[in-house]
């Protein structure tokens, strides 16, 4: 670089002796002057010699004013405030202090990266991402990226369509999500069937002198929340909910401990703010939760969709949608705290909703980074206690670059390359299951480490999402839970968005 700059000015001071020098020679033979010796020293030393000078002045100042209004703007962003969290999410009650723990009882993922939570916590650095696959193609006949599942067999979830809708309505997308969330679920409601109390008889009562034999109650019952992607309509969403309720049924689980309810969710947010209810529910004594989500975008029909609107991930935008598939679920169950709090616990997740995206990759790390603090403030739990950090951060570099960032800001002891997954970018964009996803990993890591474990949500543009999960065990390092009682983060303007 010094040559490089040495090499320029010599040019430079050579072009200007030049101009000057040829101007004055080309003046005196036109206008038959006879020169003196002051006029050969002023016009080609004296000229020359001042305009290159000059020039180099005005330069340098140039630079050293553009470098002072630089570095302004960069001390004005860092001292800038967050951005103003959005007023505009309301519900029905605000949510009040944390009634209970929410455990996280069994986790469970298939996703195009893996189907071993296990593994992807503990590997995930080792795993391939996603490449071409083998037969969609755009439209200008060239493969396409996706993370998909390879060899997967969609006929048995043709058959349970048929079965309850006489033909089959759903596309191959809606397929492939229903063969993935099988394994998920059942293993999952295998899970809840275990815990779950038996089925009890009650004994049959007299009324105006008639016997009669009253249902047998559940000793517990299991609510289902199965969430799926917003675009499958209301007939698709009872199908497949129809279709939870048999393989529940097949498993052994009575009709009385079961209600499934199919949830459609637009974007990873809603999951996130189904959980944060769930969070702050009342303890209901011998109540389950499992939580499940399904989808995927591989087919033709979605990479025709994609690609009109300019959103598919290709050579040229490689930073574009990357369609993915999967299937995650977990089973949560409310408790009061005390002895009955044994195993994983999930700290109700915070949201922070942004009316406007921060400018600077600085400020929204700054903003992610504030709100992984207030939830492990709000969780007692400390920067050294965190092992690791899971987000759902996709192909897209700065919402990588975002999740590392932050995760070491707010913990400078991780490792942001080994201690850091980004599941997106190997599970492929797959709404609502990656935002499940996040959380089943994370209560797996937790429960094998027996240290904390931080989950982030950047995928939308306008929100932010922060959780800690962490075994029961775990020694509070922090402050009290939900010192705010209003439930705002204290740290950068976020807030918990009512539900």
């Amino acid at each position: 670089m010094p040559t490089t700059s040495l090499l320029r000015n010599v040019l430079s001071a050579a072009t200007v002796f030049a101009v000057s020098w040829g101007g004055a020679i080309f003046y005196w033979r036109s206008s038959g002057a006879a020169p003196n010796g002051w006029d050969l020293l002023t016009w080609l030393g004296i000229v020359p010699a001042g305009l290159l000078g000059g020039g180099w002045m005005l330069s340098s100042g140039w630079r050293r004013l553009a470098q002072a209004g630089a570095d302004r703007l960069q001390r004005q962003d860092g001292q800038a405030p967050p951005p103003a969290p959005a007023a505009a999410e309301t519900a029905a009650a605000a949510p009040g202090p944390q009634a209970g723990l929410t455990l996280v009882r069994a986790a469970a993922v298939n996703l195009a990266c893996g189907s071993d939570a296990g593994q992807l916590s503990s590997q995930h650095t080792e795993l391939a991402r996603p490449g071409l696959h083998p037969k969609l193609r755009d439209r200008d006949g060239l493969p396409v990226f996706a993370a998909y599942v390879p060899d997967l067999d969609v006929d048995a979830a043709r058959d349970w369509v048929q079965d309850r809708q006489g033909a089959s309505a759903f596309g191959e997308a809606p397929l492939r999500a229903l063969a993935l969330l099988q394994p998920v679920a059942e293993e999952l409601l295998l899970q809840a069937l275990a815990e779950l109390p038996a089925p009890r008889e009650l004994p049959g009562e007299v009324v105006a002198g008639l016997r009669r034999q009253q249902e047998s109650i559940a000793g517990g019952h299991l609510d289902v929340a199965l969430l799926l992607p917003a675009d499958w309509n209301e007939q698709m969403q009872r199908t497949a909910a129809a279709i939870v309720s048999d393989w529940a049924a097949e498993l052994g689980l009575a009709a009385a401990q079961l209600r499934v309810e199919a949830v459609p969710a637009r974007s990873s947010g809603d999951a996130w703010r189904l959980l944060q209810r769930l969070t702050r529910r009342e303890p209901e004594g011998e109540h389950w939760q499992l939580l499940l989500a399904a989808g995927s975008l591989v087919d033709a029909a979605w990479i025709e969709r994609l690609q009109m609107r300019g959103a598919l991930a290709d050579h040229r935008h490689p930073e574009g949608t990357l369609p993915g598939e999967g299937a995650a679920g977990v089973l949560l169950r409310q408790v009061r705290g005390g002895a009955d709090a044994d195993g994983v616990v999930l700290h109700p997740p915070r949201l922070a909703a942004l009316e406007t995206v921060p400018a600077s990759e600085r400020a929204r790390v700054r903003q992610s980074a504030e709100l992984l603090q207030a939830a492990m403030q709000a969780a007692g739990v400390e920067a050294g206690q965190v092992d690791w950090l899971v987000s759902d951060a996709d192909q897209r570099a700065d919402r990588a670059v975002e999740a590392s960032s932050a995760a070491v800001a707010a913990c400078p002891e991780l490792d942001g390359y080994r201690q850091c997954f980004a599941c997106g970018a190997l599970a492929g964009t797959v709404v609502p299951v990656v935002a499940v996803a996040t959380l089943a990993l994370a209560a797996t890591r937790a429960g094998a480490s027996d240290r904390a474990v931080l989950v982030l949500g950047v995928d939308e543009p306008d929100l932010r999402v922060a959780a800690v999960v962490a075994t029961a065990s775990l020694p509070a390092g922090g402050a009290s839970p939900d010192s705010a009682p209003d439930g705002t983060v204290p740290a950068g303007g976020a807030q918990n968005i009512p539900t």
